[in-house]
């Protein structure tokens, strides 16, 4: 199932001649003469907050947890040589593809202990004193708003605040919000993390018509010169949570590269210094900063400092624009790939994989390759090269050979050769279906029936495809699909697998390994 994105202009190339002495002077990226003061610490009026004592528990018991860890795998490693392995030899060369097989050797954290209690009817009476929180929105498809909430937590984590997500909206309007939780274990989540992942709802009640007033930074004027104003949230998200907003344009500093039109990117760290004291009065300071007065009280309310707030992050990076298709990407490698399913997503794929393989359901799944063909809207770029459609997607032969090279590379490192091959599209049309069977390749049937009333047929095929290309061992992605790229950083973190893309020659896109370096 492909995510939907806003069509994108051609990759920008960097003006050669930007001087980038109005870059942002606390960003650690580029050097200045100006020498920021260290952020203010946070003391409590009375207490530690929550973050200061799991900081303090942590150290300890990850240090006692690292070794019980040490112990085991030596102990492992003795009785593999000696045939009396701990695991069964099967996960020796190959990893099952449940990533339930992977457990967090953390301590395990109470996330609602970062609350006052169950939720209120506003949303301020159940926040601690001593402790900072910080809230965004969402405006685009399903997996780049994985990726927004990605970026909101690790700003959550490099500002040491609490991270507060809420429902996934379906982009079309055709499918009711989705709890976060029913995608993603967000107690497992925040253990990982070593940091408390809040829920909206967990919050303020649902149920509350308290409107409350909140002053907000707006980052999407700051950094594209189209739209004169904040970024909309889609679903009418704030007018839910019932929140009167005003919003201060961010300084035109947080922007990657300054002054270029076709770059709409910020530094995810220049944002972080928002939130701090000596960040927050520098940007304010000087001239009068633009303020979008609230749509229902008409304030003026400057950026809260409690909750922290910004209108749209998924925009956001640490180094260079679109960081999440590099292989150093701090917010995946931090943050989006300790974001595992849910375990109920998770037993329902598993339960349809053996349902295609025709296996007991006692049977192990066995190794397989995964293939994410994006047809549907990426349609847009055959019709603006005038390509016709079977002239523009790549072929049957170019798929079948480049699933054959994914499995030559697992078996040089993994020493496996799975056969069994996955298919997993868009397209509606029934004879390129029938193509794709008569390849021996596995294609799905969405008729669980359970599945489909709690989640919808919707959010279910979504959802679906996602857990099940990342249970494999092999991900053959489509070029520019952020719902391939995540796939297969899950394929390559949670299996010890292997993702490439698909060469797409009518766009010019050579077939090659991924992430990019």
């Amino acid at each position: 199932m492909a995510d939907s994105r806003r069509a994108r202009s051609p990759p920008p190339m960097p003006n050669p001649m930007t001087r980038y002495t109005d870059m942002s002077p606390v960003s650690p990226f580029f050097p200045s003469t100006y020498s920021p003061p260290s952020p203010p610490l946070y003391f409590p009026p009375s207490k530690p907050s929550v973050l200061a004592v799991l900081r303090a528990r942590r150290s300890l018991l990850c240090t006692l947890a690292a070794a019980v860890v040490v112990i085991v795998l030596i102990s492992n490693s003795a009785a593999y040589y000696t045939g009396h392995s701990l695991y069964p030899a099967s996960l020796h060369g190959f990893d099952e593809t449940s990533i339930a097989v992977t457990t967090s050797q953390k301590p395990p954290i109470d996330r609602l202990a970062a609350l006052r209690g169950a939720p209120t009817m506003k949303f301020r009476d159940n926040l601690r004193a001593d402790t900072k929180y910080i809230h965004s929105w969402l405006s685009a498809g399903w997996t780049n708003d994985v990726m927004t909430f990605a970026n909101l937590i690790y700003l959550g984590l490099i500002t040491d605040r609490v991270p507060i997500v809420h429902v996934f909206n379906n982009v079309h309007n055709a499918a009711p919000p989705i709890p976060f939780n029913w995608v993603f274990d967000i107690d497992r989540l925040s253990t990982d993390l070593q940091l408390p992942v809040i829920e909206w709802d967990e919050v303020k009640n649902s149920t509350s018509t308290e409107l409350e007033e909140l002053g907000c930074w707006n980052v999407w004027e700051a950094v594209q010169y189209r739209e004169h104003h904040p970024r909309e949230a889609w679903g009418q998200t704030s007018q839910k949570q019932k929140l009167d907003l005003s919003w201060t344009q961010a300084p035109e500093t947080i922007k990657i590269i300054p002054g270029y039109e076709h770059d709409q990117w910020a530094r995810i760290w220049d944002l972080a210094t928002l939130t701090f004291d000596s960040g927050r009065e520098k940007s304010l300071a000087g001239s009068e900063p633009k303020i979008t007065e609230s749509p229902i009280n008409h304030h003026k309310s400057l950026p809260d400092d409690h909750m922290a707030c910004f209108d749209y992050l998924y925009y956001t990076s640490a180094t260079v624009s679109e960081e999440f298709w590099h292989t150093y990407s701090p917010v995946w490698r931090d943050v989006a790939r300790h974001m595992h399913w849910n375990p109920d997503l998770q037993t329902l794929a598993d339960k349809h994989l053996r349902r295609m393989f025709n296996l007991g359901a006692s049977d192990a799944i066995p190794p397989f390759i995964g293939i994410h063909i994006r047809h549907g809207d990426f349609y847009d770029y055959c019709k603006y090269a005038d390509v016709s459609r079977e002239a523009c997607f790549p072929s049957m032969a170019e798929y079948s050979a480049e699933v054959q090279r994914i499995r030559k590379t697992l078996e040089e490192k993994k020493g496996i050769s799975p056969q069994h091959v996955v298919v997993l599209s868009d397209e509606k049309d029934a004879a390129w279906w029938a193509e794709i069977r008569a390849q021996g390749w596995f294609t799905p049937t969405y008729d669980d029936e359970q599945a489909i009333e709690k989640y919808g047929k919707v959010w279910y095929t979504v959802f679906h495809d996602a857990v099940i290309l990342s249970s494999g061992v092999g991900l053959l992605g489509t070029p520019d699909s952020t719902y391939s790229l995540l796939a297969g950083r899950r394929v390559i973190d949670w299996q010890g697998g292997v993702y490439r893309d698909i060469k797409w020659e009518a766009r010019g896109k050579g077939g090659r390994d991924m992430p990019l370096p």
